[in-house]
């Protein structure tokens, strides 16, 4: 995550896309990591793909605090 933090600082969009859906493939049920690729979709301008990571999040978040 680290690493994609520095690439979102120097703005490298596609870059920290490409980590997030790196960390996604590994660790699906990481609702942190769908938050930040949320937002980096926004950045990049893809309104539906953020959404659909943000309720991806919400929902992993509300199943965490089930169990």
């Amino acid at each position: 995550m680290l690493e994609a933090a520095k690439k979102v600082l120097a703005k490298d969009y596609a870059a920290t896309l490409s980590t997030y859906d790196q960390v996604l493939a590994l660790n699906a049920s990481f609702p942190q990591a769908y938050v930040q690729r949320s937002i980096v979709k926004r950045e990049m301008g893809d309104l539906t793909g953020s959404q659909t990571d943000a309720a991806a999040a919400v929902r992993l978040t509300e199943s965490l605090l089930q169990q």
